[in-house]
């Protein structure tokens, strides 16, 4: 399975203090990328939106969407306490993903 991700992922990761949630986050990505599935506490939040939940420090989430079965979009990040502004500001960046990618998602 093939992981991208916008800058705003890579912004927001590249900023996380906390190193083991780092390594966590980027171990579970690593292993997605090599099993080619989708693995650990994953919960659909809104349409094609989805949050990767990690149960270290303030409770992190990756979220992003799928594409097919061989593309995840990584879209941003953040804790519990964000997670409800987190998601409505990446529902909008879903549309425009949306009108590129088409509407094929898993």
């Amino acid at each position: 399975m093939w992981i991208d991700s916008t800058p705003e992922f890579d912004d927001w990761i590249d900023h996380l203090r906390d190193r083991r949630a780092k390594a966590s986050i980027y171990a579970r990505l690593t292993n997605i990328e090599n099993s080619g599935q989708l693995v650990g506490d994953i919960h659909s939040v809104a349409g094609p939106l989805k949050e990767m939940r990690f149960h270290t420090g303030a409770g992190y989430r990756v979220y992003f969407i799928q594409h097919g079965s061989t593309l995840i979009l990584l879209l941003g990040g953040g804790s519990k306490s964000t997670q409800g502004r987190d998601i409505k500001r990446l529902q909008r960046q879903v549309s425009q993903w949306k009108e590129r990618l088409g509407d094929e998602y898993a």
